[in-house]
């Protein structure tokens, strides 16, 4: 269950954001390369990463190496509770792992109404994010990443169509629903 009473819809305005734990299998790199791509080409599009782990030192040097210091923001760590405040200014979510569980950030920043661009083999995020509308399913590259978020970003309905998206994923994961759907399988497991 999330509760997203916390959670106000994105005003954007903020960039990209990534919200993951700083490890290989989130490929935080693909986020940061995505960005340099974008600056290449014209397009200078903040990324504000939220989270810490073994990969960091690596990955500030990345953004050193590719001369982008200026677009990206490492937060570090924060509780949960204050996630929310970062998706509340985002324009787009950035998702690159490989072979995700769930993808619960995925679904945080849609239930903030932040469309996400996630990688064809992120497992499990494959099943939260749309391929169209409020979200972008890619190949993992910075190209095809760069490309799928100019797409999305300049598709005149994407705000409302990721609202739409947010609002049933608000739905299905809200407190109240996910207890009775336990309640649900704890009588059918009684016979009930």
């Amino acid at each position: 269950p999330v509760d997203t009473t916390a959670y106000p819809w994105t005003t954007g305005g903020g960039g990209a954001v990534v919200v993951a734990r700083l490890m290989a299998q989130k490929r935080v790199h693909l986020a940061i390369e995505t960005i340099a791509f974008l600056a290449s080409c014209g397009h200078d599009l903040p990324l504000t990463i939220v989270g810490d782990g073994p990969e960091r030192t690596a990955l500030e040097r990345l953004v050193d190496r590719l001369g982008i210091t200026p677009f990206v923001q490492f937060v570090g760590a924060v509780p949960h509770t204050e996630i929310a405040g970062y998706l509340a200014h985002a324009d787009v979510m950035i998702f690159p792992a490989e072979g995700e569980g769930f993808g619960l950030a995925a679904a945080e920043a849609l239930m903030a109404g932040v469309p996400v661009v996630a990688c064809w083999d992120g497992g499990g995020v494959l099943d939260i994010v749309p391929q169209a509308g409020g979200g972008r399913l890619t190949l993992p590259s910075p190209e095809a990443m760069s490309d799928a978020i100019l797409d999305l970003l300049h598709d005149p309905d994407h705000r409302a169509l990721t609202r739409l998206v947010g609002e049933s994923w608000r739905a299905r994961l809200a407190p109240d629903h996910v207890a009775e759907v336990c309640e649900g399988w704890y009588r059918e497991a009684l016979g009930a």
